[in-house]
């Protein structure tokens, strides 16, 4: 019966339907990867320099006071892999989105390591955050689960995330698995075989 009342409900519904509009996506899109129905298109690629690109990316758009990045990078001359260039900023999208609803401190420090095994590329995503309880780790990768079910409406998301990286790793032959520490942050570990021959 007011304006200031009739905006406020727009609003919400606006919101809500971007919400639903967002779970509607990532659920498009995980269905997809499962099913083996979204396209891979490998290329040889250092994982390492696509890192750099990306972070550099983000760091012209972020706010320093919000999020803060930083690369080491193991030997000079890092080894091609097969991978997605499509695919690969989405998971660390993903990896970011969940750093920055769950570490509970600003800025968020993301610290990204990327060095090379004689078998595999492997790309260490360390939030500094607050950390996750260890009896929370065995479900992050599930979908629709959410690290902290207390606050998930002030926190948002779609709790697929972490599930659609899980998939999309595995199908870079890779395997992603997570450690972390109360109180210290939460570390992903992301590794990637040097070499495999794409079905």
């Amino acid at each position: 019966d007011t304006k200031e009342r009739q905006e406020k409900y727009l609003k919400t519904a606006y919101d809500s339907t971007r919400e639903m509009n967002v779970l509607l996506q990532k659920l498009f899109e995980f269905s997809r990867i499962e099913s083996g129905q979204m396209p891979f298109h490998m290329v040889r690629a250092d994982l390492a320099e696509f890192t750099s690109v990306y972070i550099a990316q983000k760091e012209e758009m972020a706010d320093p006071e919000n999020v803060t990045f930083s690369l080491k990078v193991g030997q000079e001359a890092m080894p091609e892999i097969n991978m997605d260039v499509e695919q690969i900023p989405r998971i660390f999208d993903n990896l970011l989105e969940n750093s920055m609803k769950y570490a509970g401190t600003r800025p968020v420090e993301i610290e990204i390591s990327v060095f090379a095994t004689e078998t595999e590329v492997v790309l260490e995503w360390n939030d500094h955050g607050n950390g996750v309880s260890e009896d929370k780790l065995p479900h992050i990768f599930e979908r629709f689960y959410r690290v902290d079910k207390s606050h998930s409406k002030e926190i948002g998301g779609t709790g697929l995330g972490l599930a659609i990286t899980k998939s999309s790793i595995a199908m870079h032959h890779g395997v992603i698995k997570v450690f972390s520490r109360e109180g210290e942050g939460t570390t992903f570990s992301v590794r990637i075989p040097l070499s495999y021959i794409p079905s």
